[in-house]
């Protein structure tokens, strides 16, 4: 590229020397600029997503299928006592968190066909990153998580209290003072059994949401730094 100028004087100064001008003509003044093509292009940075779940991945899986299970245990032990132990806390947590699992279990392996696709690609135009984010890392499903453990947690909390007083009335008669208190309920034993049983699976529930939401935001924080930074994925 020439870019041409009028004419103009050159000032030069030098230590000792006399002053002097140089005229410079419109012809002599040019400016020479390479072409684009010659110029470094700056490389594009292209990130790579594994295609295959990774073992986290799978171990969520593994979670949701461990908390399908044991939704459907804490509800057919529930029904044996209508949920009154829990307030009905438990059956109604057991329903919600049997419908999350089944959803989740269905959508991750949906997520997981489409990586082993290969797609979509990150660098592709108009892709969205956040498609690449399993649909149990998003925000939605960890908010969901988070509530039903704390559902869990209230619905343990609950039974355990009615336990212990079913417990301490199953120890017979006291007698103070010629009175007695807490009359022996017959049948009561086999209630409490049923009841720690279930308690013992809502322990459990509680805990497996509580890994899974954990797994879920390390999966989510492992794969955008990856995406968007260029890092490289920690398992």
């Amino acid at each position: 590229m020439t870019v041409e100028a009028p004419h103009f004087f050159v000032l030069t100064f030098a230590p000792g020397a006399p002053f002097s001008t140089t005229l410079l003509s419109q012809r002599s003044l040019q400016f020479s600029a390479k072409p684009q093509s010659t110029m470094p292009a700056e490389e594009k940075q292209i990130v790579f997503v594994s295609e295959d779940p990774s073992s986290r991945a799978r171990k969520m899986l593994g979670c949701l299928y461990t908390s399908l299970f044991l939704s459907a245990g804490i509800i057919a032990l529930s029904l044996l006592h209508l949920g009154i132990l829990s307030l009905l806390v438990a059956p109604i947590t057991g329903f919600l968190t049997l419908i999350f699992s089944v959803s989740l279990i269905a959508l991750t392996h949906k997520d997981f066909a489409r990586r082993r696709r290969g797609f979509p690609t990150p660098t592709d135009p108009g892709k969205d990153r956040h498609t690449w984010l399993l649909r149990i890392c998003r925000a939605p499903s960890m908010a969901s998580t988070w509530f039903l453990a704390v559902l869990w947690i209230a619905g343990l909390g609950i039974q355990a209290n009615i336990l212990s007083d079913m417990a301490l009335a199953n120890l017979g008669p006291v007698n103070i003072d010629g009175n007695t208190f807490r009359e022996r309920v017959q049948g009561i034993e086999t209630s409490v059994a049923i009841g720690g049983a279930e308690a013992a699976l809502m322990g459990v529930q509680m805990l497996v949401l509580v890994v899974l939401s954990i797994m879920a935001m390390m999966e989510r924080t492992s794969v955008t730094r990856q995406i968007w930074l260029g890092k490289p994925y920690e398992a």
